[in-house]
């Protein structure tokens, strides 16, 4: 049965699960006949089934796929059709009692609906792309118009768009009252309240619901459970196979192409989504990719429809071209690139340091290539000062990732002594600092870019914890007085930071928590720094007169090669670096004026904790 582009199965098949083999609507194991030969082909052959290695696929008579592997007994046979009996209760038949019972189940007015899917689909949906508004308008007007469910549409998604639409208007409405919950908290609690009915029967919604309220649990500081969802989201995708390739499928007619291109859609968005919370909240995203098959969206690079500053009914902006999927594509790449430096360096303290060093400059040098191949149009030029080129905020968004991974790759090796290998290896710890630093300033520029462009109140959430990584680096800039270049003023770029999470924090909760650790943090460096500062200006005052007299005749001898780094020799440790790395240590100037090794000193032996811990970061990393 096919319902308005949506390929609906009227009768249970198992699909087939490699291509050039079809299993028909009944599958039999071949009957033992009586003769040597035919009795062992026989036996053979259902030995090979169950000796498979790979699982099959199944669609059911409500449309749902569901992948068995070859460890499970139920991927050898047609499984029965689903026993409804089963199933207590349903969203259509059971879900306003649900809502009533908890005091959420008033109407929702079509305008309001319409305002808050359209706030979505503009500012969020593009930069964590899992819906494609086509088929859920489509799949929309068959579960409410014709009482048709189908895979692609539940209430809970249609509840979880309108909590993250109602995170870029006013807490409270004028006139659709849902005091005192917010509007967000409003249609965000009955999308799980309807979450929880429609897990005894999921689909390809349920997973699209549950990365969405990832978002809007992780922006109002519920870590744990927006975590959760997104990590749920990832084993239903497993669950209905959205990480097998359909193609073959596709042309046995067992599926549409446009129900296929979803699927590839909701995985990669589902992953990407995952991969960034774990990195954001420094958790395990441990995903074993060998069993996805499935290809990454967008390849071709085509348009995927248009996009316009949607803020009001009233108002739209300058339409342009859209690349959603193509942009869905790049920040798996991306995701991908980061994966095994993301699970050896933030995630085991047994592997060796010349190991992890060599793994962490293949993966700057994949994440650099990444960049340079990106298609012209999502290229984005910060290094002068543009405010006509009308960059979309999702593609602007894709760079401020790309920066943050530079950032992580980097972080670790801005010690001199935590993780650097013995006998030294690679840039070394100036390098790494600079890298950092680099990409803090970038990060600012891009949200200065978005700013003159759309404003910072309508940014997705992904954007405050790159913006808080970003003001992180540049506080340490600032307290270790790092020298840049005129046109990177570090206070220019810090405040840029602090003015975007003031404007994030109209939206999203988080963004004002991690403006106030910020604030603390800053502090407690700065007043660190001028208590090291001043024990050393009082050891230098009580130091004897010979010893003073002696430091001034070096000075006066040699005032061109005086800085205040110049006084220390670098030690061995520190003599690895690259001519060019020297370079640029020599035009950071005073760095090392003030002593900052308290930031960086502990002992390797102590792993990471240690290290987040003397960023004092060790209770705040999820921020």
């Amino acid at each position: 049965m096919t319902v308005e582009g949506l390929s609906v199965p009227n009768d249970v098949h198992a699909v087939p699960d490699k291509p050039g083999r079809t299993l028909g609507p009944s599958i039999s194991f071949p009957t033992i006949i009586s003769g040597d030969d035919s009795g062992a082909e026989s036996t053979e052959e259902l030995v090979d089934r169950l000796s498979e290695r790979v699982g099959s696929l199944q669609i059911g008579s409500d449309g749902q796929i569901r992948y068995y592997g070859p460890t499970s007994n139920f991927n050898l046979v047609q499984m029965p059709a689903p026993d409804n009996m089963t199933v207590h209760r349903t969203v259509r038949n059971d879900g306003q009692e649900y809502l009533d019972r908890l005091d959420i189940g008033k109407d929702v007015p079509n305008d309001i609906e319409d305002h808050l899917v359209n706030l979505y689909f503009t500012w969020q949906d593009p930069a964590s792309h899992v819906v494609q508004r086509e088929m859920y308008e489509k799949a929309k007007v068959q579960w409410c118009d014709h009482m048709v469910d189908n895979p692609y549409y539940s209430e809970a998604l249609r509840n979880s768009i309108c909590a993250l639409g109602a995170a870029f208007e006013s807490r409270h409405h004028p006139t659709f009252v849902t005091f005192p919950k917010s509007l967000a908290d409003f249609f965000a609690d009955r999308a799980k309240a309807l979450l929880d009915i429609e897990l005894d029967c999921p689909s390809v919604a349920t997973v699209q619901a549950m990365v969405i309220l990832s978002g809007h649990d992780i922006g109002c500081k519920r870590d744990a459970r927006g975590w959760l969802y997104s990590g749920m989201a990832m084993r239903l995708a497993f669950d209905l196979a959205l990480h097998v390739d359909m193609t073959p499928y596709v042309r046995t007619g067992s599926i549409s192409q446009e129900e296929a291109d979803l699927r590839k859609t909701v995985f990669w968005g589902a992953y990407t989504v995952d991969h960034l919370w774990g990195l954001h909240l420094g958790r395990p995203f441990r995903i074993n990719m060998e069993d996805v098959t499935v290809a990454k969206p967008g390849i071709d690079g085509s348009i995927s429809g248009h996009w316009s500053a949607y803020v009001s009914p009233d108002s739209r902006g300058i339409t342009q071209p859209d690349y959603a999927e193509l942009l869905c594509s790049q920040r798996a790449l991306l995701c991908d690139i980061m994966a095994p430096l993301g699970h050896a360096l933030y995630g085991s303290q047994r592997i060796p340091p010349s190991v992890l060093q060599e793994m962490n400059q293949k993966t700057v040098k994949e994440l650099k290539e990444w960049k340079d191949c990106l298609p012209s149009v999502l290229q984005v030029q910060t290094d002068e000062k543009d405010t006509k080129t009308p960059y979309l905020p999702h593609v602007l968004l894709l760079h401020m990732h790309y920066h943050q991974a530079i950032i992580h790759a980097h972080r670790p090796w801005m010690s001199k002594h935590y993780i650097q290998p013995q006998p030294p290896q690679g840039p070394g710890h100036i390098h790494a600092r600079k890298a950092c630093v680099d990409s803090a300033v970038a990060i600012a520029k891009i949200l200065q870019l978005y700013e003159e462009r759309y404003t910072l109140k309508r940014m997705n959430i992904q954007g405050v914890t790159i913006t808080c990584s970003a003001a992180l680096l540049l506080i340490f800039a600032t307290v270790s007085h790092i020298q840049r270049p005129r046109c990177d003023d570090m206070g220019v770029q810090l405040s840029a930071c602090f003015r975007a999470l003031d404007e994030f924090s109209s939206s999203w909760e988080n963004a004002k928590r991690a403006h106030d650790f910020l604030i603390m943090l800053q502090r407690q460096w700065e007043t660190r720094a001028r208590s090291n500062r001043l024990r050393r200006q009082s050891s230098a005052t009580s130091s004897t007169p010979r010893k003073r007299l002696r430091k001034d005749s070096v000075s006066n001898s040699s005032p061109r090669d005086y800085s205040p780094a110049s006084t220390n020799q670098p030690s061995k440790r520190q003599q690895h670096h690259s001519p060019q790395a020297q370079a640029n240590a020599d035009a950071m100037g005073a760095e090392l004026g003030i002593d900052l090794d308290w930031i960086f000193a502990v002992d390797n032996s102590a792993g990471p904790e240690a290290f987040l811990g003397t960023w004092g970061l060790s209770k705040s990393y999820g921020i």
